[in-house]
């Protein structure tokens, strides 16, 4: 391989790629009570790290309104340097008809007990956040119940509904409980340093279920991708 050939592919994925940003739409299965809908899924975000500005924020936010979801949901670990008040002041911009709901990822956790909380930011501007709880979202064939996974507490649902579940990171839909009919997560750790093409699907089926695994927007410890930083788009099929 050439010095310059080296240098193109080292630039590529320390700069060129996780310094781009695009929205990809995604079909995906669902019953009844979710067909038709569309939701946007913003995983990983890690904003303040490299590449993550405040620009890149409301860059965000303007590619996801302008395609007029139904519903926003944030998947977790959202800070990566940046003052919570700060990320949830940006993120109160998103704009969908049933609303926006996030779920904390273990980045989430403030490191000592003097650290600014992303949870009480998000709920203070309007952002529902999700953990061990749920919200009944009315639509016209039926309820949605959406929940949150990963916080180590049992989920207590109604009786009857679509289970609408929203992680951080599962890696596959045996560690999903068995009511999610949809279950929406950002990626595994590292999962953006991955090759694409050895990547599992992003959307993967076992019987009447399905999980999504967004791509996502930034990565944890290195700034470093092997993709374009992505809002997900799913129409609901």
């Amino acid at each position: 391989m050439s010095v310059a050939v080296a240098v193109l592919l080292l630039s590529a994925v320390f700069w060129i790629m996780p310094d781009g940003l695009r929205l990809t739409p995604h079909a995906v299965a669902a019953p009844p009570p979710l067909q038709g809908y569309t939701i946007a899924v913003i995983a990983d975000l890690h904003a303040g790290a490299s590449f993550i500005d405040e620009g890149k924020l409301d860059a965000i936010v303007r590619q996801t309104n302008a395609a007029n979801p139904d519903l926003v949901l944030l998947a977790g670990d959202f800070s990566g340097g940046m003052q919570a008040d700060i990320i949830a002041a940006h993120l109160s911009r998103l704009e969908a008809r049933l609303g926006v709901y996030a779920v904390l990822g273990a980045g989430d956790v403030p490191q000592d007990d003097e650290a600014p909380m992303i949870g009480p930011a998000l709920e203070k501007v309007g952002i529902f956040v999700l953990g061990g709880s749920y919200i009944v979202l009315g639509t016209a064939r039926g309820p949605v119940i959406l929940t949150g996974l990963g916080e180590g507490r049992p989920i207590r649902l109604p009786p009857g509904g679509t289970v609408l579940c929203l992680a951080a990171a599962v890696p596959d839909l045996a560690n999903v409980p068995a009511r999610c009919a949809l279950t929406i997560s950002g990626p595994p750790h590292g999962d953006q340093l991955a090759l694409p093409f050895l990547r599992a699907a992003p959307v993967r089926r076992d019987g009447g279920r399905t999980l999504f695994v967004s791509p996502g927007i930034g990565g944890a410890t290195l700034s470093a991708r092997l993709d374009t930083p992505e809002i997900s788009l799913l129409k609901i099929q």
